[in-house]
């Protein structure tokens, strides 16, 4: 059996069991099952407090729960952390009312 690649370094723990945390949200949270969406993010947040992808995916699960205001400041805190989040603006806009600038064709 051939040694495997070594170019491609493996996370460290933590980072790959926040990684393995965040797929299982998004699991719940594309099959309807937002309450355990929200405690997996939850979980993810603990060990990665500064990850934008953690708030932005935390915002989807308050806006699909139709809590606007956590769903808002979620979309901030991401902002905060990434400000070339995109996903995360165009949500907060659409949820503050904020019609997207029509690109030129």
């Amino acid at each position: 059996m051939p040694p495997p690649d070594k170019k491609k370094k493996d996370a460290p723990p933590a980072k790959k069991q926040g990684n393995d945390i965040i797929e299982l949200g998004k699991f719940y949270f594309l099959n309807g099952k937002l309450d355990e969406a929200l405690q997996e993010f939850n979980k993810a947040l603990a060990l990665e407090p500064h990850n934008a992808e953690i708030h932005y995916n935390l915002g989807l699960i308050h806006e699909s729960k139709n809590d606007r205001d956590k769903a808002q400041e979620s979309y901030k805190t991401a902002l905060s952390f990434n400000p070339a989040h995109k996903l995360s603006q165009e949500h907060l806009n659409r949820l503050i009312g904020i019609n997207p600038t029509p690109q030129n064709s």
